[in-house]
């Protein structure tokens, strides 16, 4: 194998660890939130507009934390972008694949309901998925230091964060 075709692997391995860390942040994160009914009833009389505008504004949070704590090390803010876009997909499916477990979408309810209540609930997951490098993730003494001399963290940043 060649050292290009090596690094690639690699690499590749490494994403895949970090969805499966995603998988499990945003099942943590995400978890007490799917046991709440209030949640699930949100779907049903939430007006749309809203829900929208809460699913569009949690991207910018997304790119942000991408670009900080992201599935992997981002040097520039398109992998921050296709990062926070693979949060959210992880997110909407994590969601599914809960609701459907526990019986909350079925063949009873309508598209559009199991639409907001997926989407609700993908919102705090989305943001899970992406805390699970951080929270799940091993660090080693070689990750803090990079980390600290290439992230010199903003008053702003901090607030945000």
């Amino acid at each position: 194998m060649t050292e290009n075709a090596t690094k690639h692997s690699s690499r590749e391995r490494e994403f895949l660890i970090g969805l499966a860390r995603g998988v499990g942040g945003a099942l943590l994160f995400a978890l007490p939130m799917f046991m709440t009914m209030e949640m699930w009833f949100l779907g049903f009389y939430m007006p749309r507009e809203k829900l929208l505008l809460l699913c569009l504004l949690n991207i910018p949070l997304l790119v942000v934390l991408a670009k900080r704590v992201g599935f992997e090390k981002t040097s520039s803010w398109f992998e921050a972008i296709r990062d926070a876009v693979t949060a959210y997909g992880l997110a909407i499916i994590v969601s599914a694949a809960i609701l459907a477990l526990f019986g909350i979408i079925n063949d009873q309810v309508t598209t559009s309901t199991t639409v907001a209540k997926i989407g609700l609930q993908a919102v705090p997951a989305s943001i899970g998925a992406l805390l699970g490098r951080s929270q799940l993730g091993m660090h080693s003494e070689d990750d803090d230091e990079s980390d600290d001399a290439e992230t010199e963290t903003s008053y702003f940043v901090e607030l945000f964060m």
